[in-house]
């Protein structure tokens, strides 16, 4: 078994694995084809939220694991123009902020809401999971709060992304900016499903615009499940380890989900790159802060495609076991530098070390001096300076993935004519154009 091949099994096991709990929990979900639902569901969960009042204007990045006591637990779906329709029943958190509400089973996003005395928090289930049975809720807490708002002020624009791209954005940070109100939920929203937009439109786009709607659809419908099997591990994580370990598994999944869609490892690496640029020429007008948490995220989608894009090639030339591995462990060191960074500038340095990294591993797999590497990168210059000018005055995401898709074309033929046509250069023609549009 390949390299490569052992890290996609890793994930699938790990992956079964949390499906596994989730069952055993007792979650049941619907056939989405289901045209009515009736009867009643119960929602288990908990609060976890931090003791300060519902105003401040930061969140800790560690987890907090303070109950609240008392507050009324209700549960609302919502109308196709994102208004909030109040389902039956109610319930009151116990000493450990503990839940279980019966309410009624409803195919629609579903928000459950704790609200106390001094604060309120919001946690969001997807679409079809609660038809029936008992579903578990993540722990409801200020960054599910933010996540609420900004979905909620998504729905009500008529955005259509569903809770897993909304989960996959906000972080803990980008919630507390929502929350205080330094950054609005509406443009949040906006720039996420801006950049879903894109990606999706990429990725019909790579197929020759043929890529089934009902393929597309599934790689939405994948992102969902991978949520439910997040919400029911955050419900049984009794660590900081744990809840991260979730959350990372989650994300990992989120990125690649377009293999559902058929897409090769190079093409789903090249439509995440495309909604990282897009998310980020669309949170030009989102407060500062906010934005950077945006632009972290969706490099750090990016950089997970990327990465196991170059592996993936580099193992169809029959690269060494040795090399895949240190070509998966500076993906892994990238990624981790895209989460630590407190900059733009720092994010471009992490791609760039990256980038050096992988030029090294192409030079000693092909034989191509590094100085002819070097030149070649180089010579992408002129469609790299086109692309973002091109970006930077797009207003839709459609004119995002045209400009996209002209670079890699331009790019593609300025690399060709630096490295030649042998096998070898194709290797490097392929890998470093993947790394010119990072």
């Amino acid at each position: 078994m390949s390299f490569l091949s052992k890290g996609f099994v890793k994930k699938s096991v790990t992956h079964s694995l949390l499906v596994a709990a989730f069952a055993f929990v007792g979650l049941t979900g619907c056939d989405s084809s289901d045209p009515a639902v009736e009867g009643s569901i119960i929602f288990e969960g908990r609060t976890d939220v931090t003791t300060t009042a519902a105003t401040q204007s930061s969140v800790p990045q560690a987890y907090a694991s303070a109950p609240l006591e008392g507050a009324v637990v209700t549960a609302s779906t919502l109308s196709s123009s994102g208004q909030l329709q109040a389902l039956d029943g109610s319930a009151t958190t116990d000493a450990t902020g503990a839940f279980r509400l019966e309410s009624e089973a409803t195919a629609s996003p579903v928000v459950i809401t704790a609200a106390g005395d001094d604060i309120t928090v919001r946690a969001l289930i997807e679409a079809d999971a609660s038809a029936s049975g008992t579903i578990v809720t993540p722990p409801l807490s200020e960054e599910t709060d933010g996540e609420s708002a900004v979905y909620l002020a998504g729905r009500t624009q008529g955005r259509a992304f569903g809770v897993a791209d909304v989960v996959a954005y906000v972080t803990s940070g980008l919630a507390a900016r929502v929350r205080s109100g330094a950054a609005s939920a509406a443009s949040v929203a906006a720039a996420i499903e801006l950049g879903r937009e894109a990606e999706e439109a990429y990725a019909k786009d790579e197929n020759g615009g043929n890529a089934p709607d009902d393929e597309i659809r599934q790689a939405d419908e994948e992102r969902q499940d991978d949520y439910a099997v997040l919400r029911a591990a955050l419900y049984a994580a009794t660590t900081v380890s744990a809840r991260d370990a979730a959350i990372r598994s989650f994300e990992e999944a989120y990125a690649d989900a377009y293999a559902e869609a058929g897409l090769s490892a190079e093409a789903r690496a090249k439509a995440a790159q495309t909604a990282a640029r897009a998310t980020v020429r669309f949170s030009a007008e989102v407060e500062a802060e906010a934005a950077l948490a945006l632009r972290k995220q969706a490099e750090v989608f990016a950089a997970t495609t990327t990465g196991i894009a170059v592996e993936a090639a580099f193992q169809a030339a029959g690269a060494s076991s040795a090399m895949l591995e240190t070509l998966a462990q500076a993906r892994t060191s990238l990624v981790a530098d895209i989460r630590a960074a407190a900059s733009a500038s720092a994010i471009v340095s992490a791609q760039d070390t990256y980038h050096a990294s992988v030029r090294a591993q192409i030079a000693t797999e092909t034989g191509i001096s590094a100085a002819l590497l070097t030149t070649a990168e180089a010579a992408t210059g002129t469609a790299t300076t086109t692309l973002d000018a091109a970006v930077s005055a797009a207003t839709s995401a459609q004119a995002v993935v045209d400009a996209t898709m002209t670079f890699y074309t331009s790019a593609r033929a300025a690399l060709e004519a630096s490295l030649g046509a042998s096998a070898e250069a194709e290797l490097a023609t392929e890998v470093l154009l993947l790394l010119a549009a990072s």
